[in-house]
């Protein structure tokens, strides 16, 4: 990010504007010191200050025109806090859109049967009356989906071995029969949307200079404790919550965050978490950058994407609107007024069908465009 004070003059009878440079502030977010200086060193040698820059008046001034000039509009957020697990020893998070729902891996058998709402390979073998779940490079099973224990699989039943050939369940053939681990993670399974927080043990920390904040560093979360209030402040999908302990419970903190987290240095590494503190520098470069429009050149002749889905297309209602998206695809596939349409690459599709064949839309549903965000922070 770049801020320039500069002197302009100008030309009206040409319509230009002549750019003198006066002051340049170059901000580079997480970059340690020697590295900053290398790199405004390298933008002073390749635009040096007072180097005058010339540019149409028109442009300019469709820029500084409001009824013109884009502005990032406030998306609407759901701010209360998911269900949110911890565990000091190695787990796993197996979430099902709603319950459970099982069907047949294919339409001429009923020995097994797979989870169709669910973010993870689970396989339900109805001889044994026991699920199996493809962990890494091995399996776990239990009795009970939901409450568990889940335990290595050691012997995996007959119906395991007959799974389709396609690319449906490519992954889970490759490991068959696995490499049983010692120990089974801890798996927390729900029915709603949930994070996960995973330490090695006790949580291990490290100061932040000129802050009372301290960073959980033995996990992959983004994880603080404020010594002054005693809490845990935790970011996940740009949203912070806040906790007395690990085990919760778990409120809203995204809109009172203590100061400390604005005071953070530039150079801790932990400072690319401002982009997600309101009011700071960080996160309006944030949304300044997100106002800028980016733009693309598409053959509209060829789409190529291939949709695929774990079973037969299945879709549900994003909560508050009239869309459906498809829960068992990897792909983001919408259903909206009987019409399929599909987000890849930042590209809309439309299809007759959930399979396609697809083709690039020229226009797509007002409440189609919502979906996403909506879909992500339910």
């Amino acid at each position: 990010m770049a801020e320039v004070d500069a002197l302009t003059v100008t030309d009206h009878a040409n319509r230009v504007v002549a750019i003198v440079p006066l002051k340049n502030e170059l901000r580079f977010a997480n970059v340690p010191e020697p590295e900053l200086t290398k790199l405004r060193q390298a933008f002073e040698q390749i635009h040096p200050l007072g180097t005058v820059t010339t540019l149409s008046l028109d442009r300019l001034l469709a820029y500084l025109d409001p009824a013109t000039q884009p502005v990032q509009r406030a998306a609407k957020l759901n701010l209360d806090p998911p269900k949110i697990f911890h565990s000091s020893s190695p787990a796993i998070l197996v979430i099902f859109m709603g319950e459970p729902q099982l069907q047949p891996v294919e339409t001429n058998r009923t020995d097994l049967m797979f989870a169709l709402n669910s973010n993870w390979d689970v396989l339900y073998d109805t001889a044994s009356q026991r699920y199996f779940l493809l962990n890494g490079e091995g399996w776990l099973t239990t009795q009970d989906l939901l409450k568990g224990p889940w335990s290595p699989a050691k012997d995996l039943p007959p119906s395991l071995y007959s799974l389709p050939a396609n690319d449906n369940w490519t992954e889970a053939r490759q490991r068959l029969p696995g490499q049983p681990a010692k120990v089974a993670p801890t798996v927390f399974a729900t029915t709603e949307p949930a994070e996960l927080i995973v330490t090695k043990g006790d949580p291990s920390y490290s100061p932040i200079r000129g802050t009372k904040l301290l960073r959980v560093t033995d996990t992959d979360s983004v994880l603080f404790l404020h010594s002054g209030d005693g809490k845990f402040y935790f970011l996940v999908a740009g949203r912070w919550f806040r906790g007395g302990s690990l085990g919760g419970p778990w409120s809203a903190a995204s809109q009172d965050l203590p100061a400390d987290f604005m005071n953070i240095p530039d150079t801790d590494p932990a400072a690319f978490v401002k982009a997600s503190v309101p009011n700071t520098r960080e996160a309006k470069d944030a949304v300044m950058l997100a106002s800028i429009p980016i733009t693309t050149t598409v053959n509209v002749t060829s789409a190529t994407v291939q949709v695929i889905y774990s079973g037969a297309p299945e879709f549900v209602v994003i909560p508050s609107t009239t869309v459906q998206y498809a829960v068992n695809s990897p792909n983001q596939v919408f259903l909206v007024g009987g019409g399929y349409y599909c987000c890849y690459q930042g590209v809309w599709l439309c299809g007759g069908s959930a399979k396609g064949p697809w083709t690039f839309c020229t226009s797509v549903p007002a409440a189609s465009n919502r979906s996403i965000d909506l879909a992500s922070s339910s």
